[in-house]
């Protein structure tokens, strides 16, 4: 294998780990939100509401209080058993966006599977990748939503 073919070859083999990485990361963002579902009776596309809907800007979802949460800015934080989450809302209050900063984040301190992606240089070059393939956008933006979303999942 040439240089050009195994600098090729880790091209692929990060984008296919980012990909992973964003995929657990959407999937533990959709778990916490469904615990204010099931413990706060509040559907996961109005948490975006959650002073209207009368919640403390933070606490605990569970009535164990082994899952903590607090809001933030125009987003949440959650701290599951398994790792910390924390997501800002979306266009239309959508929960499966996400960028470099989140990523690194979750990488770090929710989840183990994706030790590469503790250093955030690495991270940052892959999600360039991944925006210069077209993988993931920011279709939002003009809707003043700087999140970026895969491709394959944006419904315009």
């Amino acid at each position: 294998m040439n240089d050009s073919q195994m600098l090729s070859h880790i091209k692929v083999n990060m984008l296919e780990q980012l990909l992973k990485l964003i995929q657990e990361y959407q999937t533990r963002v959709r778990e916490a939100a469904s615990l204010f579902q099931e413990y706060k009776g509040m559907k996961p596309s109005s948490l975006r509401c959650w002073r209207q809907a009368g919640l403390s800007k933070e606490g605990f979802i569970d009535p164990e209080q082994r899952v903590e949460y607090f809001f933030h800015g125009i987003g949440c934080c959650v701290k599951l058993p398994n790792g910390k989450v924390d997501w800002d809302f979306g266009h239309d209050g959508r929960l499966d966006g996400f960028d470099a900063w989140r990523l690194w984040c979750f990488a770090d301190d929710g989840t183990d599977d994706f030790p590469e992606f503790k250093r955030k240089e690495i991270l940052d070059a892959a999600f360039r990748e991944a925006i210069a393939q077209g993988i993931i956008h920011a279709p939002f933006r003009n809707l003043q939503d700087d999140l970026y979303y895969l491709q394959s999942e944006v419904i315009q």
